[in-house]
């Protein structure tokens, strides 16, 4: 039984690790200063920043903060969508501009800030700043999708 669990926990976190690279939080450029406008479709990218949302529950799960933070990094420089986000809004669109701002800030900065908060080993924060991206997140798909 330890060695099957070894072999699912190794697997698992590669395939966590696997999808993306992760960019340096200290740029708020969401990919588009070094690579310009990306390839993938809105969809594509909010499959990625699951899969870097997974890292971080993953990593507090089995206390491991390199984890958590390349998980927040991850959702903190996620590329836009090619074409941005206007075309694939259709529900609420006229709402998009007074939203970015918000979802921004409940979003990237909490991203950052968990980043943060696991390299410092704050658990207590990490949590608030997860707790505060998650609402961030529900609420943006609330609004458009």
């Amino acid at each position: 039984m330890p060695q099957r669990t070894l072999i699912v926990m190794t697997v698992s976190l590669f395939l966590l690790a696997a999808p993306r690279a992760i960019a340096a939080d200290d740029a708020h450029s969401h990919g588009m200063e070094q690579k310009g406008m990306s390839d993938q479709t809105l969809k594509q990218v909010m499959q990625g920043i699951q899969g870097d949302l997974s890292r971080i529950i993953y990593g507090v799960n089995v206390d491991n903060m390199v984890l958590v933070a390349q998980g927040a990094r991850g959702i903190a420089n996620h590329p836009m969508p090619k074409g941005g986000m206007k075309p694939y809004i259709t529900k609420n669109a006229d709402k998009l501009p007074a939203m970015i701002p918000k979802m921004d800030e409940m979003v990237h900065q909490s991203a950052v800030k968990i980043a943060g908060a696991a390299d410092a080993g704050d658990r207590d924060a990490l949590v608030d700043h997860l707790s505060t991206m998650i609402k961030g997140c529900v609420t943006c798909h609330q609004t458009f999708r």
